[in-house]
């Protein structure tokens, strides 16, 4: 807290998921938080554990195995201090510069802004002989098209960013119907969709956040 730094018991954190933590957390330290910390994965050594941000932002690959074997569960960020720049004037025309960019790239305003990264998933890892679909019939069953159709219910964007790509889901119905959380990337459309030849779309969302919170 600004300049106060402090390293407090997390016994009662130790088992929980990433989602369950940060609920104590904010209880304990007020909602103006920002944590970042690791689920049960990361405290088992799992070496593709990560650390998670916010409940749905993912560090790098082992970070989780290397906070758990540290004992540490959790950080707990909140202050009222500026961020002091080095170079105002360059860092704003910096800024500009990756401004016009942004709005000005019809992919990115057109594909990535409507549909997230899942727009390109299909195009770009679709294996023509996967379960004997073309990359249209994947896009069709699990394609940023079909997530934006089904389940997103609104647009998340980071803090002050003017291509906003990320999106909030929720299942209606189903098996896995109450389940609500952020969209996952095309990564996990890959890996847990396409990798695995599951074309459920809902059980890529329930799959997601477990990861999530693990």
């Amino acid at each position: 807290n600004d300049d106060c730094v402090e390293i407090k018991d997390a016994s009662h954190l130790w088992g929980k998921t990433t989602w369950e933590s940060e609920k104590i957390l904010e209880e304990e330290h007020g909602k103006d938080i920002q944590v970042c910390g690791i689920g049960q994965a990361g405290e088992n050594l799992v070496r593709t554990s990560t650390t998670i941000a916010n409940l749905f932002r993912s560090g790098s690959p082992g970070s989780g195995a290397v906070w758990g074997s540290k004992g540490l569960k959790a950080i707990v960020v909140k202050g009222t201090k500026s961020v002091k720049i080095a170079d105002p004037e360059k860092f704003l025309e910096l800024v500009e510069k990756d401004r016009e960019f942004l709005l000005k790239n019809e992919y990115i305003q057109g594909t990535i802004v409507g549909l997230g990264t899942p727009g390109y998933a299909p195009y770009w890892y679709w294996p023509q002989d996967a379960r004997g679909l073309t990359a249209e019939e994947a896009k069709a069953k699990v394609g940023g098209e079909k997530l934006q159709e089904m389940y997103v219910s609104q647009l998340k964007g980071c803090f002050n960013c003017l291509s906003p790509c990320g999106r909030y889901f929720n299942i209606n119905t189903g098996k896995y119907a109450g389940t609500k959380g952020k969209a996952p990337e095309a990564a996990t459309i890959i890996t847990m969709g396409f990798y695995c030849g599951n074309l459920n779309l809902a059980s890529i969302l329930k799959l997601n956040n477990l990861c999530n919170q693990y």
